[in-house]
Formats: structure tokens, C-alpha cells, sequence
């Protein structure tokens, strides 16, 4: 068994290890490592070259076209600038007049008396021969000073008529607590009778 075993073992050939010339120079062959890292360095030198060109390209482009986009809306800022101007100015003179009627209706609805409702009224009411001299509105009452036209003798019954009238008045007496002739006398100036009229209001 064990003779079958190294016939067998035999047979498979010649039990050397095989061989053959080595005719390299080592020192003269190239180092292929060195050519492998060179390529890949000046590779990597391209590649990154040629990014930095293709931002650069990408940057410029964007920014050319920032730029258009700039001029663009300045352009519509300057064509837009005037009419801005004058919307503002309007609304300033808007404010100032609001302003002013506001301060125009505080002051209307502090007031005893619309004033000029009350000459219009006296203006209604006026006999031909009296004529208003002045009128003074005052906290507490509103006087009315006049003259009387005609013959003096006449002018106490004129002044006093018109007393009467205007207490009788509703649209003016409405507003006062009295109405009274407080003095009528001769204007040593015109020799005309002068009277004046106090309206007190109502507390």
C-alpha cells in the first residue's frame, strides 16, 4: 500500500521548484510609482485649475447679470422718484389740513356760540335804522354795539324795539339766559344815538 502510495506521489513529475533567469537591471527600470503620483498630482492641478476658471466664469456671469437686474431698478427708482415726491408733499399738506379742522372742530364744539350763525341771524333781524358797530364774544356773554339812525328823540324806542325783537327771536334767544339793553347814548363825534346790547349765556 504504502509503495502503491509513492508510485503515485512519483509519478506527478520531478519534486523541484522551477526557475528561470532574472536579466533585470533594478537600478535602470523606471519607478513607476513616482510617474503614477506625478500623473495624478498634475491631474488633480488641472481639474482644480479648471474649477476655479469655471467659477470665476459663473461668478462674473452672475454678477453682469446683478448688475443689469441694479440698473434696471434704478431706473424705475429715478422714473418713480418725482411722482413719489409729489405723493409725499400731498400727503404732508393733507396732514397739515387735517391738522388745522381737527383744531377747527375742538374749537367748535368748546364754543357757547357758533359766531357766525348768530350775525347771520342778527344781520336777518336788523331794523333799516340800526346799524351794528361791533360785536364782542366773550366767555360769559357776547356784546352787540350799534347806532341809531334818525332823530334822537326816536332813537330809546328804536334801541329798545329791537330788544324786544330779539328776545322774541327764538333762533337767537335760544342761546342766551338774557338779552338786554345795557346803555344808549349821544356820539359827541356823529351826534347819532349809540346803544349796546348784552347777550348773557346760559350758565
Amino acid at each position: 500500500m504504502q509503495l502503491l502510495n509513492n508510485k503515485k506521489r512519483g509519478s506527478s513529475g520531478p519534486d523541484f521548484t522551477a526557475w528561470h533567469p532574472n536579466f533585470r537591471n533594478t537600478a535602470e527600470l523606471p519607478d513607476t510609482k513616482t510617474v503614477r503620483t506625478k500623473f495624478f498630482v498634475n491631474a488633480a492641478a488641472v481639474v482644480f485649475a479648471a474649477a476655479a476658471i469655471l467659477y470665476y466664469c459663473y461668478t462674473e456671469y452672475t454678477l453682469h447679470g446683478l448688475s443689469k437686474e441694479i440698473a434696471g431698478w434704478q431706473q424705475q427708482i429715478d422714473r418713480d422718484a418725482k411722482p413719489s415726491r409729489e405723493i409725499v408733499a400731498k400727503y404732508k399738506k393733507f396732514k397739515d389740513e387735517e391738522a388745522r379742522a381737527t383744531e377747527l372742530v375742538k374749537f367748535r364744539a368748546s364754543e357757547k356760540l357758533v359766531l357766525s350763525d348768530f350775525i347771520i341771524a342778527i344781520g336777518k333781524s336788523l331794523p333799516d335804522n340800526l346799524v351794528i358797530t361791533g360785536i364782542t364774544y366773550r366767555d360769559v356773554d357776547v356784546v352787540l354795539r350799534g347806532t341809531v339812525k334818525g332823530a334822537p328823540e326816536l332813537a330809546s324806542g328804536a334801541a329798545s324795539g329791537y330788544e324786544k325783537k330779539l328776545r322774541d327771536t327764538t333762533e337767537i334767544a335760544s342761546s342766551f339766559d338774557s338779552i338786554s339793553l345795557s346803555t344808549l347814548s349821544r356820539d359827541a363825534t356823529s351826534g347819532l344815538m349809540t346803544f349796546e346790547m348784552v347777550f348773557k349765556f346760559k350758565k
